[in-house]
């Protein structure tokens, strides 16, 4: 439910970015810059949920072999057997381990974003910079959400160019809030899949703006 809740909040806040204090950037000093490097970095208390990720460190631990991470075989009953498996991908899920993949696997979607779709953008100058991105928040609904309640991907992130030199910095867009269009009930899960993934959508929207933002691009 605090998932739902925070959904629904992101999603109504969105429209009211528009107040956000413009680039500091001009023409000039947008070509003067290259874009060298990207960090995404998303701390342990960012609040991610993101179901594939997680079902992917699953897979990718039992293939490995390992043993469950507690016991959980007691969960199971002979009338649902598969409740001790769903315990278990739980615990995975919540594992310090499970909880770095995911954040990593956020990091990657991300970055792979910024490096697509800003990086191209800022390549004509000669002093190097450096984006560094805190990501605050990255919500994926998941199928059955979206057929029940509904819900969009909403990614939250802090943006820092700097001087890749000095350090110093040259623009700041603190918590900047994107969501991407995603189908909801049953049609609109099944017409959504001949789409991007929602991680794709949400990582590429908030790239878009970013650059947009920066370059103050109308």
């Amino acid at each position: 439910m605090r998932q739902v809740l925070t959904l629904l909040c992101v999603v109504l806040c969105v429209g009211g970015c528009a107040s956000e204090l413009p680039s500091p950037l001009n023409a000039s000093a947008i070509k003067s810059l290259q874009l060298t490097d990207v960090v995404v970095t998303v701390p342990p208390d960012a609040e991610v949920s993101w179901g594939n990720a997680e079902h992917e460190y699953q897979v990718a631990y039992k293939s490995s072999g390992a043993k469950p991470i507690k016991p959980v075989v007691e969960t199971g009953t002979l009338n649902d057997p598969a409740s001790s498996d769903a315990a278990e991908a739980s615990a995975l899920a919540a594992s310090p381990e499970g909880k770095a993949f995911v954040r990593d696997k956020v990091a990657s979607r991300v970055k792979t974003s910024l490096e697509t779709k800003v990086k191209p953008a800022l390549q004509s100058g000669a002093k190097p910079v450096r984006l560094e991105v805190t990501v605050h928040s990255f919500i994926i609904p998941s199928a059955l959400q979206r057929v029940t309640l509904g819900g969009v991907p909403i990614l939250s992130a802090s943006a820092v160019l700097k001087d890749a030199a000095t350090r110093e910095v040259i623009a700041s867009q603190p918590g900047k809030l994107s969501a991407a269009m995603a189908g909801n009930g049953w049609a609109g899960v099944l017409v959504d899949q001949a789409f991007s993934d929602l991680d794709v959508r949400v990582a590429d929207s908030y790239a878009e703006q970013y650059r947009a933002w920066l370059l103050n691009e109308t």
